[in-house]
């Protein structure tokens, strides 16, 4: 599963892959640079941290808003959008992936808005 991982002022620290949004946000510590010896999930399956300075300043699951996100199908190609809850990745709906959004024609697009507000 994919987790869409903001802290509480808004910030969003990107999407994140695993089988809990717990495993998603360690994930996120993980790409931050945080290695097994300083986070990990312990046996009740919460994340733990080697001290209390360090779970101050990276957080666990309730200190960040974690939302679990859906794989969206471009409507165009019929594949997975990867990119689709990425900001400015295309210029129209963001189900669609941009190569397939700019071959489409005007009227298309103009269709794929109105389908879309509908």
């Amino acid at each position: 599963m994919k987790f869409r991982i903001t802290s509480t002022r808004g910030a969003d620290y990107g999407i994140f892959e695993g089988e809990t949004d717990t495993a998603a946000l360690l994930a996120m510590h993980r790409d931050a640079g945080y290695g097994p010896d300083r986070v990990w999930i312990d046996a009740d399956g919460e994340l733990a941290f080697a001290d209390d300075e360090l779970r101050g300043m990276c957080g666990g699951v309730d200190d960040w808003t974690i939302e679990e996100v859906e794989d969206v199908t471009c409507p165009r190609c019929g594949d997975v959008n990867k990119l689709a809850h990425e900001d400015g990745a295309v210029d129209g709906p963001r189900e669609y992936h941009a190569a397939c959004w700019t071959a489409m024609s005007a009227e298309e697009q103009k269709a794929a808005w109105e389908d879309r507000d509908e």
